[in-house]
């Protein structure tokens, strides 16, 4: 029986505030592949990926994903601070830096997440009404150390 893996993307920044912010737990959405050419490009980990490679190489000013990063950052810690996990100097802290981040804290960073009895517990399938697609499979998994996970950055 293989192990089922789950591939999701997030940017150096993104990891560098769960890190130092959130107790080294991460949020993220997932699939159960890292490229499949019939999912829609918003929810293949691939293509986010190659979006994020290319708009903070190429330093798009325009870049939508990279506009959609620094606003989910700040949703995140908006959440974060109305569950008491973090104070409002902290939230503080993290809108700077989400606002102000040069393009390089924008690089993506692929994690690899191996189906484990503890990522079983935290892994949650998106609505249909929230995914991509009809035909997209999208998971959120919440809380996830980085022992739980390979963080890795592709050459392209």
């Amino acid at each position: 029986m293989s192990l089922q893996i789950y591939y999701g993307v997030c940017t150096k920044l993104a990891f560098e505030i769960n890190e130092n912010y959130y107790g080294g737990k991460h949020f993220g959405w997932f699939a159960p592949y890292f490229h499949e050419p019939s999912a829609p490009p918003s929810s293949n980990p691939h293509d986010i990926y190659y979006r994020f490679e290319e708009d903070s190489r190429r330093m798009d000013e325009h870049s939508t994903i990279i506009k959609e990063n620094r606003s989910g950052i700040i949703r995140g810690a908006n959440f974060m601070l109305k569950n008491s996990t973090i104070s409002s100097s902290t939230f503080n802290d993290i809108t700077r830096l989400a606002k102000r981040a040069d393009f390089q804290k924008f690089q993506p960073i692929l994690m690899i997440v191996p189906l484990t009895p503890t990522i079983q517990t935290k892994l949650t399938q998106v609505p249909l009404s929230s995914r991509a697609g009809s035909h997209s499979m999208e998971y959120q998994i919440a809380g996830i150390d980085k022992t739980e996970f390979q963080a890795i950055r592709l050459k392209y």
